[in-house]
């Protein structure tokens, strides 16, 4: 009887060692290469904040949203409605609760070329564009289908309603772009779903508030959008010479946490390396902290440039989207707090020789918030994030980190496309205007970071040009009170 309870005290005993090893060698590959060798652990261990876990709830709520909502007319006005717009919130979320789950659930009507993606945008419609082509493989892990059952669209650049194709009132006709062809849906009105009429009516009730904006090239052939082309969105511009937008302008500065200074050694480790602070070597200097061992090596430069790398090279199986993005999420997220607030919008995802790329820019309410590339003599703009990964780790990082607020309240500033091209441009960079036709591949109001800046910089919107050759930056002029 004895050596029976003996016996069952070695194997309790056993197993406990058994587990806390489990345990200790996930901690340890946890602190080594930013996840867990056992998945289940994470269950236990997932307070961890080297390995931070969203659902996809989550990742819908703050990554997957569309940059803007075109209302077309279906004639010559359009309107772009922007985060925080009433109408805004109430289309996307009519389209991903309702739309969506329809459109993963099911083949589509048709399969167009993209070829013909400009021919269906001539009639009335409500067109939802994404800042980046989203792969069909992070799409239906949000929206929790099986891709092999239905998966037609490769990706989604755009969504669009068109409430007048279809003379069935039950019914709206959706169309999904993903810049290599156009899918086709029938889709039936639910209970749950907004009213028809409200799509139908939308252009009328905003062509009473302001007037819209035009196609550019539509409006002037001279010019040839580079945009349409690469990610089947027009550009839009203001004929009205009264039409003005609000801006804030905004204040830039390395987060305090990170600044290199001897007395902010232990914040800058809590904040950069998080549990890894006590397992990597440190050294320091004026300009730089690189914090190594192995297998990770972190530098921090003085202007709050962030640079990791793994330095293991045996990396082979690139795994899948959905693994990378959830691998990239989980480095952003327990540090995206010296941000300042800002949102985070995705403008970049593609495949890379052992991973993925995902690139990522600020945003002011709706705004897009850049950088310039240090390293380019001609001021390109670049993502001010940009993290390599595959399914397993994070592979690269390149993220200057910038606390960003409202350091003055919004003022209005002329959009007016007229003044741009017949003053400005002509004044600042007359090489855009040389050489019929002018082709344009990015027209946008937008901030742009210096990625060099030390100290503290005010952020004021400037015209956002790019053309085939480079992109330049010309400052928003104040619109009339």
């Amino acid at each position: 009887m004895r050596r029976l309870k003996r016996e069952k005290i070695k194997s309790v005993i056993l197993l406990c060692l058994i587990f806390s090893s489990m345990v200790l060698i996930g901690i340890h590959w946890n602190q080594q290469a930013q996840g867990f060798p056992f998945r289940f652990l994470t269950q236990f261990l997932v307070q961890s904040d080297a390995y931070y876990e969203l659902n996809t709830k989550d990742i819908e709520a703050l990554y997957f949203n569309p940059q803007e909502i075109v209302v077309s007319s279906g004639q010559s006005s359009q309107w772009k409605l922007q985060e925080g717009n009433s109408d805004f919130k109430k289309i996307w979320k009519d389209v991903k609760d309702n739309y969506l789950p329809v459109i993963c659930s099911k083949r589509p009507y048709k399969v167009l070329s993209k070829d013909q993606w400009g021919t269906i945008l001539k009639e009335r419609y409500v067109r939802l564009d994404f800042s980046s082509s989203w792969p069909s493989d992070i799409v239906f892990w949000l929206e929790n289908y099986n891709p092999k059952d239905f998966q037609a669209f490769e990706s989604i650049q755009s969504i669009a309603i068109f409430p007048q194709k279809d003379v069935n009132e039950a019914v709206n006709t959706v169309y999904v772009y993903d810049n290599n062809q156009v899918y086709q849906y029938q889709i039936n009105i639910g209970e749950l779903f907004v009213e028809k009429k409200y799509y139908k009516t939308l252009a009328d009730n905003l062509s009473m508030q302001e007037p819209g904006l035009s196609v550019m090239s539509a409006a002037f052939p001279i010019f040839v959008d580079l945009s349409f082309r690469d990610r089947g969105q027009e550009i839009l511009v203001a004929l009205d010479s009264q039409k003005t937008k609000p801006f804030s302008v905004l204040k830039a500065e390395v987060p305090p946490e990170i600044l290199l200074d001897k007395k902010n050694n232990e914040s800058i480790q809590s904040h950069i390396l998080l549990s890894q602070k006590d397992s990597l070597m440190a050294k320091y200097s004026d300009s730089e902290a690189i914090f190594s061992d192995t297998e990770n090596y972190y530098k921090l430069h003085y202007n709050g440039l962030l640079e990791y790398n793994y330095l293991p090279k045996n990396q082979k199986d690139i795994g899948n989207p959905r693994d990378a993005l959830s691998q990239v999420l989980s480095f952003i997220e327990p540090r995206k707090s010296l941000n300042g607030g800002v949102s985070l919008v995705m403008t970049g995802f593609e495949k890379a020789d052992i991973g993925y790329w995902v690139k990522f820019c600020y945003a002011y309410k709706g705004t897009p918030i850049y950088m310039v590339d240090p390293g380019n003599s001609e001021g390109q703009l670049v993502a001010p994030l940009a993290i390599k990964a595959n399914g397993d780790r994070v592979l690269e990082v390149r993220w200057l980190i910038r606390s960003i607020k409202e350091e003055q309240p919004p003022e209005n500033y002329s959009i007016y496309f007229g003044n741009l091209i017949e003053k400005q441009i002509p004044a600042l960079y007359p090489e855009i205007l040389e050489k019929e036709p002018y082709q344009f591949r990015k027209l946008e109001p937008g901030y742009v970071l210096n990625g060099n800046a030390e100290n503290a910089t005010l952020l004021k919107p400037d015209w956002i040009i790019g053309t085939e050759a480079r992109e330049y930056i010309i400052p928003l002029e104040k619109g009339e009170k």
